[in-house]
């Protein structure tokens, strides 16, 4: 119970800070890697628990980008647990990452609840859970994915998502990696 206090504590002052604009990033240059799997091995106990298979498709090597250590890790946490959340035992949750010249893309799939399409335009709203999901789990307040889709857009990226009712949902989470200048001619 006080680790749960703590947390929604926590993600209170989170979007205290967003709402205020002072949730700026700290960032610094840094390997992907080895915060992704720091954050997937956090995440592991909770899909073993549940019987859940995470399957991990990442390269042995990823590109540095700027972030903010612990803002980076709390976002990919958010949908990654949702994933594990809100997948049935004996299902699955995937994590892809890939690199391109100009990007760094996260996949997280499930084979969850999945998001009903009226809910969908209101997934990243605070305070927002959609109505399976509470059905699914009473527990959480609707911060998680606000505060995810906060960080990325500070760290310059962007999140997507598609789903099917009782299907699963798919998250896509894009990095720049090349700043684009504009020609102003």
């Amino acid at each position: 119970i006080i680790n749960k206090m703590v947390s929604l504590v926590g993600d209170i002052l989170n979007v205290s800070r967003i709402e205020e604009g002072r949730f700026g990033a700290k960032l610094k240059e840094q390997g992907i890697l080895p915060l992704l799997q720091n954050v997937l091995s956090t995440i592991e106990v909770n899909a073993q628990a549940k019987n859940i298979k995470l399957i991990k498709n990442i390269p042995p090597t990823l590109p540095a980008l700027p972030v903010d250590e612990e803002r980076f890790k709390l976002a990919l946490g958010n949908i990654i647990s949702n994933a594990v959340k809100y997948t049935p035992a004996n299902g699955q949750v995937s994590v892809v990452a890939a690199a391109t010249a100009d990007n760094l893309t996260i996949t997280i799939m499930d084979t969850g609840i999945g998001i009903v399409p009226a809910d969908q335009k209101r997934l990243f709203d605070k305070f927002f859970r959609a109505n399976n999901a509470l059905k699914h789990d009473t527990e959480g307040m609707g911060l998680g994915l606000f505060i995810a889709h906060n960080i990325i857009a500070a760290h310059h990226g962007q999140i997507t998502f598609h789903s099917e009712l009782n299907k699963g949902t798919t998250f896509i989470i894009t990095f720049p990696l090349v700043k684009k200048t504009i020609n102003n001619m």
